[in-house]
């Protein structure tokens, strides 16, 4: 069984290989080039390995030697901190290392099993060099012989069933989740490539057979130990390989053989959840954590790991607030788990916008409850739904541009509030009302109930540079040098404002417009986005769900109404809907009859 000496041999053959000038630091170049090479399928922009560099000399700062970079001991501390996987970027690097620590390379095996074994077992083959990480060892030399002869049984699958045409691959990861930890401590985790096994045809059926043969082998032990650790290391060949059902049968063979053994429970909630049974693997998670707990300090350091995939497991069946307690576990045992911390706070966004979304379902128009989903929305990284950023996008273009006229990045928050205040929602004696409290609220009238005429004016003109471009795009210009410091009151200032030559004559037009988009569908909410609908109504025929514009355009449905095929009916107005559904009742009249 190996040490963390071994891991650390590992580590410090990455530090030697990119300390390109030998002086004991990994500097911003050379850690650049580190991060590239250990993701060969991530195409990072000058922008992403920035920050990331960034990130990694703050947070390491005490690692930091002057201008040589990040030293070993640093670079150690990373993966520990579960910041980068060791036995991963080993493998994507090509390394691979021996009992005594020099760097070997893997050779192609031979036929016999009894042939292959004698190469592969003097190798120690790069294909098990998970077995020398810490907290998986191998501990009998048995063990090893069960590893070496299933390996061989493994290639033989693959090479006949590559050459039938049997096996597929495709290049997404087998695990999507960033913060997926799939081992108990670094590991070289399954390949990048997602792998599909042919289960039905002869060639499996007897790879099975030979399978189960080494399992009886596991079993027939001179002690339920040895029996353990068979299993264990039978249920990790598979796991790598990405044979999970057949890895989950070893797992649980395991966890009959040592019930209070934390790994083989952990590892099975793996298999679960990649094989999509996440309540199974909730289970498993929750006995791992029992046997850790019950364990005293003997499993603690493998307390915060197990932790997050138990929080996955919780998001996989929609609990995000129980996965959240999970995070923040795994977070206070190990304040630098940086995937705790990630999936803590994309899960906290993401349980907020459920809250906010139920809010709307039963109060449509609660703006408050808009304004928080959509940036919890964003916190997420949900842009895809959007609206937030899209109103921003407009007030920065149509109003900030033009309040900020010499681009100091501050405008008169008085007149903001103001200029937003016609559009908003209300009846229009009220907008006029807040429009002109807000101008008397400004800094300029401390003290006063009322404002100066060259405020309104200049205000007026600023609606009309904003809302009507084309005919106002020049009259702001004609405010400056205006000297008339007479006072204006509300009524005045409605005078003012309802004149439709000279000020905001668009009111009544705009009022109009509203009511028709706000009445054109009743009480109609988009099934997805919750907003009211306005402009054309999509209605799902067979579920009886609507959406909006937006969503209807980019394909979005609710997630309890998945279907294989949809049938959308677009309705302009709701008149048009009672028409439809009076039509249907008539012919279905007609028909009774």
């Amino acid at each position: 069984m190996s040490t963390r000496g071994s891991r650390s041999e590992k580590v410090n053959r990455i530090f030697q290989k990119f300390d390109a000038n030998q002086d004991g630091g990994l500097n911003r170049d050379e850690m650049a080039a580190l991060v590239v090479a250990v993701n060969p399928r991530v195409k990072f922009s000058d922008e992403q390995i920035n920050a990331i560099l960034d990130e990694v000399f703050r947070t390491y700062g005490n690692f930091i030697q002057g201008d040589e970079g990040l030293t070993f001991e640093g670079l150690l501390r990373t993966y520990d901190d579960g910041a980068g996987d060791v036995d991963r970027d080993f493998d994507a690097l090509e390394l691979d290392i021996n009992n005594k620590g020099i760097l070997v390379t893997s050779e192609a095996s031979s036929s016999s099993i009894a042939d292959e074994r004698a190469l592969e077992s003097q190798k120690k083959q790069r294909t098990a060099a998970w077995a020398l990480s810490p907290n998986h060892g191998i501990v009998f030399d048995d063990s090893w012989k069960i590893v070496d002869d299933l390996e061989i049984l493994i290639k033989r699958l693959k090479a006949k069933q590559a050459k039938d045409g049997k096996l597929k691959a495709d290049n997404l990861d087998a695990h999507s989740d960033a913060g997926w930890s799939r081992e108990l401590g670094p590991s070289s985790e399954i390949s990048e490539k997602r792998v599909f096994w042919e289960e039905s045809g002869h060639d499996y059926v007897s790879f099975l057979k030979e399978l189960e043969a080494l399992r009886t082998r596991a079993d027939r032990a001179r002690s339920r130990d040895e029996a353990f650790d068979g299993h264990m290391v039978i249920g990790r060949v598979l796991y790598e390989h990405q044979l999970f059902k057949e890895a989950l049968v070893s797992f649980n063979r395991a966890c009959e053989l040592l019930p209070t053994d934390v790994k083989p429970h952990f590892r099975a909630g793996n298999c679960f959840y990649v094989l999509g049974k996440y309540k199974e693997a909730k289970d498993e998670f929750l006995l791992a954590v029992e046997a850790a707990e019950a364990g005293g300090n003997q499993w603690g350091y493998l307390l915060p790991q197990i932790y997050v995939n138990l929080g996955i497991a919780l998001e996989g069946e929609g609990m995000v607030l129980s996965a959240c307690e999970y995070y923040r576990e795994a977070a206070i045992l190990c304040p630098t788990h940086f995937r705790a911390l990630k999936l803590l706070g994309s899960a906290l966004f993401g349980r907020a916008s459920e809250m906010y979304t139920r809010v709307l379902a039963v109060w449509p128009n609660h703006w408050r409850a808009q304004l928080n989903k959509a940036v919890s929305l964003l916190g997420a990284g949900e842009t895809e739904d959007e609206t937030f950023q899209g109103a921003v996008k407009g007030v920065n273009e149509r109003i900030l541009s033009v309040l900020d006229e010499s681009g100091s990045g501050r405008v008169d928050l008085g007149l903001f509030f103001a200029v937003l205040a016609p559009i908003c929602n209300g009846p229009p004696e009220k907008r006029k009302r807040v429009a002109y409290d807000a101008l008397v609220w400004r800094h300029v009238n401390e003290g006063g109930t009322q404002i100066r005429k060259l405020d309104a004016v200049k205000y007026i003109k600023l609606l009309r540079t904003i809302y009507v471009p084309i005919e106002g795009s020049s009259e702001i210009v004609e405010v400056h040098g205006h000297t008339d410091n007479s006072i204006v009151s509300f009524t005045e200032f409605l005078v003012m404002f309802d004149d439709p030559d000279r000020g905001f004559g668009i009111m009544s037009t705009m009022l109009k417009l509203e009511t028709g988009d706000r009445n054109r569908h009743g009480n109609h909410v988009c099934s997805v986005c919750r907003y009211p609908i306005i402009g054309s109504r999509f209605k799902e025929m067979k579920s009886h769900f609507s959406l909006c514009n937006q969503c209807y355009s980019e394909g979005k449905v609710p997630p309890s109404c998945k279907q294989e095929a949809y049938r959308f009916k677009e309705y302009g107005s709701e008149g048009e809907a009672v028409k439809d559904k009076c039509f249907c009742f008539t012919m279905q009249s007609h028909d009774d009859s």
